[in-house]
Parts: structure tokens; sequence; C-alpha cells
């Protein structure tokens, strides 16, 4: 009776089997699966060295948005090259207080490079409510822990704000959060600034623009954002 028992479930196991398609049918992955370093710096230019958050924020901006291949490192020989740097000092510039001062990049040097490459550039004081009103990604001046950081806002909820950070990745903000971030200047009618990157020539990808749009990236960080 033991044996057929077991007898029994054998074949009621195989028999349950062949009514789901998963056991007998062939079953192919057809994408290649993507780590989460792959989907945390899709679409985005991570910055190499720790001030050149605004140089990769721009090729963030004009590469992925705008399809105008521009990296880092080119914008930084020009912007270096502009302020008479030797480009071969990316590394000294870390570590040399004297030489940073120098270097450091502003809003008006990022225009500089994009004025450069025919786009049109405008600096603007703004608040929140504006902010999310905008219908293209712009650079903005955030203050995180004391230093001053360039990012690139994508879109915002009812919760959060997406960003394309050139030292975190794809990440998404607590609004409460955002604004202690954004709002750094001492006029409460426009307490933060952007840059914004246009073109008349070149058409943007709305798909980096808006994080909605971006679903597979945004489930992966949902539980990674910053409050």
């Amino acid at each position: 009776m033991y044996y057929f028992r077991i007898l029994l479930f054998l074949w009621l196991f195989v028999s349950g089997a062949k009514a789901h398609s998963l056991y007998n049918e062939p079953f192919y992955i057809t994408k290649p699966l993507r780590s989460w370093i792959e989907l945390r710096d899709e679409n985005l230019t991570r910055q190499k060295y720790d001030y050149s958050c605004g140089a990769a924020s721009l090729s963030s901006v004009m590469s992925y948005f705008y399809d105008v291949e521009v990296s880092e490192r080119e914008i930084l020989d020009f912007l270096l090259s502009h302020k008479g740097i030797s480009t071969d000092k990316k590394r000294e510039i870390e570590v040399d207080n004297d030489l940073r001062e120098k270097a450091h990049l502003s809003f008006s040097d990022l225009a500089l490079f994009a004025q450069s490459k025919g786009f049109r550039t405008q600096g603007l004081a703004l608040d929140f409510e504006t902010l999310t009103k905008l219908q293209i990604p712009v650079i903005i001046y955030v203050n995180v822990r004391d230093m001053e950081h360039f990012s690139v806002y994508k879109g915002t909820d009812s919760h959060y704000v997406y960003l394309a950070d050139p030292s975190l990745g794809n990440i998404k903000v607590s609004k409460g959060k955002f604004l202690e971030m954004f709002y750094q200047r001492d006029d409460l009618t426009y307490p933060g600034k952007i840059l914004a990157i246009l073109s008349d020539t070149h058409k943007g990808n709305d798909t980096f623009f808006t994080h909605k749009t971006n679903t597979m990236i945004y489930k992966a960080i949902q539980d990674k954002a910053l409050d």
C-alpha cells in the first residue's frame, strides 16, 4: 500500500506537470538580465572626479536627452583649457586646493561649453512649483551635507523628485529632502536655481525627461529613496 501511494503521488505529479506549459515547453529568456548597477546608471553620465558633477550633468543632458554624444572628459578638457589649466592635471585638482578653486565650474562655465556646441542656455532662479512645470530636464544646483553639487532634474510625482545624479545614479528624493537641498538662495520668492540647455535643431528625448516612462528603473530603485 505504501509503494502504491508513492507511485500514485509520482503519477499525479507528472500528470499535473503536463498541464503547465512551464514544464513541457521550451523556456527562453529573450533579454539578458540586467544588474542593479546597469539600471542605476542608465541614461546618465557618472562623474569621474569629485569636482566634475557639473560636467557630468551637462554630458547627461546633451548625450541622453538631445542625443548629442558629449563626454565628461570633452567638457572638462574644454573648460580647464579655457581657465588656463593643463588637462593632464585632472587628478591633481582633487588634492590641490588652490588649483581646485581655479578649476571650480559654475553655471556660466557649463553654459559656455553648451553654447560652443550650438545650444542656447538660460540660467533661472525659481521655486519648486515652477520647476515641476518645465518640459525639459535641467541642471540644478543643490547643497548636500554642506557641499555644492550639480544634478539633473527629471521629474516629480506626489511624493518624490527624480534625479539623474552624476554621483549616485538614478535616484528619487523625498520632496522635503529635495527642497532642503534645492532652496539655497536667500530670495524666498525664487529660492532655487537651474541651468536650462535649449536647442532649436535637436529634438529632445521625452523618455529621458519623464520618470513615468522608465518604470523598470524606478521600480528597481523604489526602496532606495533619499528621505
